[in-house]
C-alpha cells in the first residue's frame, strides 16, 4: 500500500495500481462499463488541491470511485506538476505530496502521446495541448474554469464544462 498525504487522503483514497484494477481476467474494470472520458484542465486540478469544498474537488473524489475516467498527456502531467509544485508550500503540501497525488492520478488515467505534428487553434498557446488532447484521443469534454479561451473545441465537437457543470452531469448518470 502506497503512502498517500493525509491533506489527500479523502481526496484520492489510497493510490489505485494497476494491478488492484485488474479482474482475475486481466482486463480492466473500466472495460466492464463505459465510463464519462474527460480532460481536466490544471486550473480545475489546482482548485480540488487548494479546498476539499466545491465542485472540482467533489470531481476527483468522483474520480477516486471510478465515476468517470480522466484522460492525461504527457504535456498535461508536466504541466499539473509544474503548477502544483510552484503552489504547494501555500496549499499546505510537500514536493512529495504532490507527487503522490499526481501518481494516484496517473495509475486511474488514460494516458496518451500527443501527436508532433498538431496545428494550432487557439488564440492561447497554452491551451493547446488541451485541445491536441481531446481530438486525437476522442475525448468529447473539457473541464475548465477558462471556457472564453477553449470556445474553438467546440468545433470539433467537444464540449466545454464548467467544474460544477462536470459535476452536476456525472450525478445525473447515476
Amino acid at each position: 500500500m502506497c503512502r498517500v498525504p493525509e491533506k489527500s487522503k479523502d481526496f484520492f483514497g489510497c493510490c489505485l495500481t494497476a494491478a488492484s484494477r485488474l479482474d482475475d481476467a486481466g482486463a480492466s474494470s473500466f472495460t466492464r462499463f463505459m465510463p464519462t472520458r474527460a480532460i481536466i484542465d490544471t486550473n480545475v486540478f489546482l482548485s480540488a488541491l487548494w479546498s476539499r469544498q466545491g465542485a472540482a474537488y467533489e470531481i476527483f473524489a468522483d474520480l477516486r470511485r471510478e465515476g468517470w475516467q480522466i484522460v492525461l498527456s504527457n504535456h498535461l502531467v508536466f504541466e499539473y506538476e509544474e503548477v502544483a509544485k510552484r503552489n504547494a508550500a501555500r496549499m499546505g503540501l510537500t514536493l512529495e505530496d504532490v507527487d503522490d497525488v499526481l501518481d494516484t492520478i496517473c495509475a486511474a488515467a488514460e494516458q496518451r502521446q500527443l501527436e508532433p505534428a498538431w496545428v494550432p487553434r487557439l488564440s492561447d498557446p497554452d491551451d493547446e495541448p488541451l485541445l491536441q488532447l481531446a481530438v486525437e484521443a476522442k475525448v468529447p469534454l473539457i473541464v475548465t474554469r477558462n471556457i472564453h479561451h477553449l470556445k474553438p473545441a467546440e468545433n470539433f465537437g467537444i464540449e466545454l464544462l464548467s467544474p460544477a457543470e462536470f459535476l452536476a452531469q456525472l450525478k445525473k448518470s447515476k
